[in-house]
């Protein structure tokens, strides 16, 4: 930001190394618009690479490098360096926020949803000490019948079960099958771990 706004009182070009993130999601709608409202524009840019230095346990990072100028005579050229690391290039007549060809367009984030579907407070959020969620030995020890497994076992999915392949189920209970549920002493067990630690929360959310 303080070189576009220097930039407007000099001829001077600019480019920094830096992490990728200020070319993705949430960042791009907060800082690129005010970047082009000096009338500077990307004039190169290499996209994400790892980058590490050679201090002794040092930690990989993905960046970019990204220039910038006011100057409309200059081609556009937009870097990539592929698997093999090979660097190509590719002249364009403009270079996004998010480091592709083609016009400007921000992507903003917003609260409402636009599909008339049901609003998202929180991904899989049990708020249960642990005591609902059941790995592949957790779920052996409850020795259930394949009729109870069906019944009241599922598949759960979150981010680290879609990314590392990891395997992990949970204990899904409707109302009208609590009674049964409660028959089994290894789910009653949960149950009530479960009970216990949401009335011992200081959250009233939790609590009720």
């Amino acid at each position: 930001m303080k070189a576009a706004e220097y930039s407007q009182h000099t001829t001077a070009d600019s480019a920094f190394v830096s992490t990728n993130s200020i070319c993705q999601g949430r960042v791009v709608p907060i800082l690129w618009p005010k970047i082009f409202d000096t009338e500077s524009f990307i004039r190169f840019a290499y996209t994400s690479f790892k980058w590490a230095n050679l201090a002794s346990y040092n930690a990989g990072v993905t960046v970019v490098i990204v220039g910038l100028s006011r100057d409309s005579a200059k081609k556009q050229h937009l870097y990539t360096l592929d698997r093999d690391g090979e660097i190509s290039v590719r002249e364009t007549e403009n270079i996004t926020p998010y480091l592709t060809a083609g016009e400007n367009n921000v992507i903003k984030s917003q609260r409402q949803n636009i599909s008339g579907l049901h609003d998202m407070a929180f991904g899989n959020m049990p708020i249960d000490g642990g005591n609902l969620l059941l790995s592949t030995v957790d779920l052996e020890q409850l020795c259930l019948t394949q009729e109870a497994k069906d019944m009241f076992i599922r598949r759960i999915y979150g981010s680290a079960e879609y990314i590392r392949g990891l395997v992990r189920y949970c204990l899904w209970i409707k109302d009208d099958s609590l009674e049964s549920a409660l028959e089994i002493d290894g789910i009653k067990e949960r149950v009530e771990c479960v009970k216990a630690m949401r009335q011992s929360s200081k959250d009233a959310g939790t609590r009720a």
